[in-house]
């Protein structure tokens, strides 16, 4: 079915969309919808909606809950506002915004623009290129790849990072952090941060209290602020900086 200008109200639709040029607004809820093709522009409100993506130049709007989404192909810029979506994105250049909570996401490809904001955000990103924002609490996320732009503000994130360059900001507390690979810049303020590197070349300023940190690799550029850090290094190469009123320190330099 091609449909050039829809409108959908009430419930109950499956719907499968193959070329370009759509217009569609869905209204209620229980939708079942597949698209091909490029240029789709979407508004989504209701709840309980189980949509497919292939192809490229997609605006899509969600408000509501319980979105089951899946996207290939490139070039989409997409809000969630409302709770419980499910959402996997494959190929590049996508745009998107969460706002609200219980967010399952899976990123793959390169060059994403994505801001969180609520919590309970579940993520794994793969691939390079990704420019992320997190506000608020309660969240799981896994990085591969390079290149990766991120900014934390609120509490209770566990993060795990793979792979090389990446520029990150914490703000808040009760950080759970680990790094592998190399090229980090990273930016710590608040306190109760647990926190594993291993690789090299990390620039690393550390403030506020209670922060529990392990480096193993080379080539560790750190700054201390507050109190309250235990810290154990090995490897080689560090130039640490500590201007604190109670100091814990574990220090090896080979």
């Amino acid at each position: 079915m091609v449909v050039d200008r829809a409108l959908f109200s009430g419930g109950d639709h499956t719907v499968t969309y193959s070329g370009g040029d759509h217009t569609v607004t869905y209204s209620g809820g229980d939708h079942t919808v597949t698209y091909s093709g490029s240029d789709h522009a979407v508004t989504y409100s209701g709840s309980d909606h189980t949509v497919t993506y292939s192809g490229s130049d997609h605006t899509v709007t969600y408000s509501g809950g319980d979105h089951t989404v899946t996207y290939s192909g490139s070039d989409h810029t997409v809000t969630y506002s409302g709770g419980d979506h499910t959402v996997t994105n494959s190929g590049s250049d996508h745009t998107v915004t969460f706002s609200g909570s219980d967010h399952t996401v899976t990123y793959s490809g390169s060059d994403h623009t994505v801001t969180y904001s609520g919590g309970d955000h579940t993520v794994t990103y793969s691939g390079g290129d990704h420019t992320v924002t997190y506000s608020g609490s309660d969240h799981t996320v896994t990085y591969s790849g390079g290149d990766h732009t991120v900014t934390y503000s609120g509490s209770d994130h566990t993060v795990t990072y793979s792979g090389s360059d990446h520029t990150v900001t914490y703000s808040g507390s009760d950080h759970t952090v680990t790094y592998s690979g190399s090229d980090h810049t990273v930016t710590y303020s608040g306190s109760d941060h647990t926190v594993t590197y291993s690789g090299g070349d990390h620039t690393v300023t550390y403030s506020g209290g209670d922060h529990t940190v392990t480096y193993s690799g080379g080539d560790h550029t750190v700054t201390y602020s507050g109190s309250d850090h235990t810290v154990t290094y090995s490897g080689s190469d560090h130039t640490v900086t500590y201007s604190v009123l109670y100091r814990r320190c574990l220090c090896r330099l080979f």
